[in-house]
C-alpha cells in the first residue's frame, strides 16, 4: 500500500470513529465532546501532583486559599463601627 492510501484510509476510519462516537453519546451512553464531567477531582489530583515535585508552590496555593484579613488605607485593622466596605485585594 501506497503512503497517500494508508493516511486516506486511516483519516476515513478517524472520521468513522468519531461518527460512532458522537451517536453513543447523544444516546447517552458516554461524554465525548460536548458535555463534559466536572474536572475538579482531576484538578485536585493535579494539584497534589504539583505539591510533591515542588514544595515551594505549595506555599503559594495555601497562601491564596487562606482568607484575608480587612485593613484599612493606614494599614490598622477597621474600627467595629467604621468597617465600610473594603476595595478588592490586589494580586
Amino acid at each position: 500500500m501506497s503512503w497517500p492510501l494508508t493516511i486516506a484510509v486511516a483519516l476515513v476510519g478517524l472520521f468513522v470513529l468519531d461518527q460512532i462516537l458522537r451517536q453513543l453519546e447523544r444516546w447517552g451512553l458516554i461524554y465525548y465532546r460536548t458535555r463534559r464531567p466536572s474536572s475538579s477531582g482531576v484538578g485536585n489530583a493535579l494539584t497534589e501532583l504539583q505539591a510533591m515535585l515542588s514544595p515551594a508552590s505549595q506555599h503559594v496555593v495555601i497562601a491564596q486559599k487562606a482568607p484575608r484579613a480587612k485593613r484599612n488605607a493606614d494599614g490598622d485593622p477597621p474600627d467595629d463601627e467604621d468597617a465600610g466596605p473594603q476595595p478588592p485585594p490586589r494580586w
